[in-house]
């Protein structure tokens, strides 16, 4: 088993694939997709609560001025 470890360690391939995840772009999708995502959505609610509010009048049913 030793043997089958060191052997992988010394041919490289074992090295590049831990330097290739170093870059980070993927862990910075994990965040930036969610928090895109929910800023979308209250964009969304904000829109058609502004419209809703506008075809009612008021917040108590009278017209605004």
């Amino acid at each position: 088993m030793y043997r089958t470890i060191n052997a992988a360690l010394q041919s490289g391939w074992v090295k590049t694939l831990l330097v290739a995840h170093q870059g980070g772009w993927d862990e910075v999708l994990l965040v930036a997709v969610p928090l895109g995502l929910m800023a979308w959505l209250l964009w969304l609610a904000n829109r058609r609560a502004g419209r809703s509010d506008a075809g009612q009048g008021g917040p108590d049913g009278r017209e605004r001025p």
